[in-house]
């Protein structure tokens, strides 16, 4: 019995000074048990090292080895304590360095002979080969009363080493749940803060974007007035050189004082007639190319308010505004003026201007 005890106070020990440190890939859970709890995924235990030197799971004692692949349920049966105990005394033996006997070496950590779903080794249950292979196991090891008094002490007390190293195996459980937990939200909370540069980066080239294409709008705008500006002027122009060949031709009739007075009243009805027409024509023209520069000013403006609200998208393309805003053809002797509605076929208006003719 003090043997028993002894090794009792070593495995009590050694679960003072060892972590189960898992690596948890997702979906571990944990199910009760009667008064007991199974744990779903091994995977999150079978790592054991010590706290305070860190060694892998091929260097510690028999029984943390024991204790990382036993499944713990801590049911109060006959088979259970026994299994418990049974294992626990081969861990003693192992540790004075004897041989076990062989009929327990289904008990051994190294060769428990069932692998449940869940991940965790079962000692032989109340099955008849197993009460068999259980009873050969303890007959050997009433052949060494040393092995025999350790199995005593330790079945005695198996019930209360079980919830003690059960209590312990489910705080490193929970420990290395919590660590994993915190892993993976610093790693939500760093990709989050990845993502948020990213749409401020975003944002800002496209409010740089945006910005240049007003520029650029206001600067067609801006070229639009000042062809409209040259294009009053040459029509201005045009009309004064009606007006002023006009008044050449009645000075040159006034002139001729010898003509018959008739024939120079006849004359100068005609003339005036055709100033009217003249100056009829030249207005008419002159109000339809002005109410075509305010269509073509009024869609531009459209455009330009269209795109400063919907941003970078492509409905207005400064190409075609340039060349729709640079299509007048001035020469010295016409005026052509060449543009473009949306959804319009093009349009072609010409004025010509008089020629200078000697005086």
């Amino acid at each position: 019995m003090k043997i028993g005890a002894s090794v009792l106070h070593v495995v009590l020990g050694t679960c003072g000074v060892s972590a189960w440190i898992g690596r948890s890939t997702g979906g571990d859970s944990v199910e009760g048990k009667g008064n007991g709890i199974a744990l779903k995924n091994h995977d999150l235990h079978r790592n054991v090292a010590a706290i305070h030197y860190g060694s892998p799971l091929a260097t510690l004692g028999c029984e943390a080895q024991l204790i990382s692949t036993l499944k713990l349920t801590c049911h109060d049966t006959e088979a259970e304590r026994i299994g418990v105990s049974i294992a626990l005394t081969l861990c003693s033996v192992s540790s004075a360095r004897q041989q076990p006997p062989t009929e327990c070496a289904a008990w051994t950590p190294s060769h428990l002979s069932t692998t449940g779903s869940d991940g965790w080794r079962e000692m032989p249950g109340d099955a008849k080969p197993d009460v068999e292979q259980r009873g050969r196991c303890l007959e050997a090891l009433h052949r060494s009363p040393q092995d025999w008094s350790s199995y005593n002490g330790f079945l005695s007390n198996a019930m209360q080493l079980c919830h003690a190293l059960y209590g312990k195996q489910q705080e490193e459980i929970a420990r290395s749940i919590y660590a994993e937990i915190s892993r993976e939200k610093m790693d939500l909370l760093a990709q989050l803060q990845l993502n948020e540069q990213k749409r401020m980066a975003e944002q800002e080239q496209m409010k740089k974007a945006l910005q240049n294409r007003i520029q650029d709008l206001g600067s067609l705008q801006e070229s639009a007035k000042q062809q409209y500006n040259t294009l009053a002027a040459l029509i201005t122009n045009s009309s004064n050189s009606a007006d002023q060949a006009n008044a050449r031709l009645l000075q040159t009739l006034v002139e001729r004082r010898n003509i018959d007075a008739d024939w120079w009243d006849e004359v100068k009805l005609k003339a005036q007639e055709q100033i009217e027409v003249d100056a009829a024509t030249a207005r008419r023209e002159m109000s339809v190319q002005l109410n075509e520069m305010r269509s073509f000013l009024t869609w531009l403006s459209d455009e330009v308010a269209d795109k400063v609200c919907y941003g970078l998208k492509p409905e207005l393309h400064t190409e075609n505004i340039h060349s729709n805003a640079k299509n007048f053809i001035l020469s010295p002797s016409s005026i052509d003026l060449v543009w473009m509605r949306p959804g319009q076929a093009s349009k072609t208006t010409s004025y010509d201007l008089p020629s200078k003719s000697p005086s």
